[in-house]
């Protein structure tokens, strides 16, 4: 849509017959006067308002403002997205009651010629000679802004498209697998190479996955809403085709889709799941977080890993292994069922580590890789020792801020192998059910069932309300926040009190270097 502005007289044209209506009646309080009209053009804005004033010398320019801003502020209420056009020859600062919009018109007028919009640069100016023999002159405004979907750059997405009756495939193919090959394949006089082993069955399983998938790139573009389903695209295909027939029927898809999507939103809420909950919530709102960017600095990642290293290089004591005694209880066994249970309890959102096997093949293939993955898990616990190709983690360096000014300003979350995230889960419950609860320290809250920090919350409150009941008492809180302080404990120190805690199990005797 383009304005002319022939100071003091605002005129909208489109470039096509939108269907424009006038939403409120010519109003004249005292000296001064407004005019608003409402339009439905055709874009990704479902309204737009144009709203002339003209507030003269005279007039009471307090209760002008206050008129302007109650008619402005309750459309904008009512159409948050529309664009809003708000000019005039006033002598008034617009300003005051609307601060987020802003002035177009940058070119020396006759006086308090004005044109706000609520969208920064959405116009450029373009002088005009006078109007005949008038002093008035005509003042194009010619819209200045991109789309969405030009003014950013499309992004490219590989995925890994799985073909109906690729799961069952997948599942015939491990119920038929001999996994006793492999560990005879790594046995070598009567010892298990371990590395050798869990590597030939995890590039197996990869190898099965890579057969039964294919891969696929698709375009994401910035202004794709997350409702746009395959129903939608195929009929906007037929909108091309069919024109107004297939427009109609576009309208009716995209509300099914819409309405579809607000079941799924509102179905969160009444499940007890808070992640899917505020995953709604941020649909709703349109949340999106901030596009914090690493610089391209090839030595950034040399520089983190000797910044994050720090913390151990303090540490030089060497932990030794034991021997463990014939007295000692035997070391942990894990079941093939409870291998079973943990497989089929993955998420398959989470993203794969850098073995590259995905949740969903763990997931769906739980009975066929529970007892190969078992016999792993226990033949590492035996051996005190874990597979390289587990212990293998990709760090990525997330900025904890937008602007990011040292290295302590990037958090390294970890993406480990899924299949090493089980064994923990397992070898944890193991460890849970040994820990002696006298040693145990009663106002520990994180990482225990049935805690939470509304817990500690309702401890310190009840503690402190307690002791102010006494009489001439006080109470003062001290809040500490160390910084970094998981990756800055010395690795002995949580050996040494894992081994106090732990009463009746036996770890191997290589658990320091676990």
């Amino acid at each position: 849509m383009r304005l002319t502005a022939v100071m003091p007289i605002l005129c909208a044209f489109a470039e096509s017959a939108s269907p424009c209506t006038k939403w409120a009646p010519p109003w004249i309080v005292g000296p001064y006067a407004q005019e608003g009209q409402r339009c439905s053009p055709v874009s990704k804005r479902s309204h737009s308002f144009q709203t002339t004033d003209y507030v003269p010398p005279q007039a009471t320019a307090k209760d002008a403002l206050r008129e302007l801003h109650d008619s402005v502020n309750s459309l904008q209420n009512k159409h948050p997205e529309a664009l809003y056009v708000v000019a005039g020859d006033n002598h008034v600062n617009l300003k005051d009651i609307l601060p987020m919009f802003h002035q177009h018109v940058n070119i020396a007028t006759r006086g308090g010629n004005k044109v706000f919009t609520n969208r920064r640069g959405a116009y450029r100016e373009a002088l005009r000679p006078h109007l005949g023999a008038s002093d008035h002159i005509s003042l194009p405004l010619a819209p200045a802004y991109c789309p969405v979907s030009r003014s950013q750059k499309m992004d490219t997405k590989t995925i890994t498209v799985w073909p109906d009756g690729a799961v069952p495939m997948l599942q015939d193919c491990f119920e038929t697998t001999d996994w006793q090959i492999f560990r005879e394949a790594a046995t070598s006089e009567s010892s298990v190479d371990l590395e050798e082993y869990t590597s030939t069955v995890l590039g197996y399983i990869r190898k099965c996955m890579e057969d039964v998938t294919t891969s696929k790139t698709i375009t994401i573009w910035p202004n794709q809403k997350p409702w746009l389903n395959a129903e939608v695209r195929s009929l906007l295909r037929n909108r091309d085709a069919a024109f107004r027939d297939a427009r109609r029927d576009l309208m009716a898809g995209i509300k099914r889709a819409k309405a579809s999507y607000a079941l799924k939103i509102q179905g969160h809420f009444n499940s007890n799941d808070p992640k899917s909950m505020w995953r709604g919530i941020r649909c709703i709102t349109d949340y999106k977080k901030s596009d914090a960017q690493c610089p391209e600095d090839p030595a950034l990642p040399d520089t983190l890993i000797a910044f994050f290293a720090c913390f151990e290089a303090s540490n030089t004591t060497t932990p030794s292994r034991l021997t463990p005694s014939p007295d000692e209880p035997p070391v942990i066994t894990i079941t093939t069922a409870e291998v079973r249970r943990t497989l089929q309890g993955v998420n398959p959102r989470k993203a794969p580590g850098p073995d590259g096997i995905l949740c969903r093949i763990l997931k769906d293939c739980a009975d066929q890789l529970s007892e190969v993955l078992a016999d792993i898990f226990n033949t590492s616990l035996s051996q005190a020792r874990v597979p390289s190709c587990l212990k293998t983690s990709t760090i990525i360096p997330v900025p904890k801020t937008t602007a990011v000014s040292s290295l302590n300003d990037y958090r390294p979350v970890a993406l480990t192998p899924v299949t090493m995230q089980c064994f923990e889960r397992l070898v944890m419950e193991h460890l849970k059910q040994t820990i002696d609860v006298e040693k145990e320290d009663s106002h520990q809250y994180a990482y225990r069932r049935n805690r939470s920090t509304a817990d500690a919350i309702a401890a310190v409150t009840h503690q402190a309300l307690s002791h102010l009941e006494n009489k001439d008492s006080y109470v003062r809180l001290l809040f500490l926040d160390f910084s970094s302080a998981f990756i800055s404990a010395e690795t002995g120190v949580q050996v040494g009190r894992t081994r106090n805690l732990l009463i009746s199990v036996q770890l191997g005797p290589g658990f320091p270097h676990l």
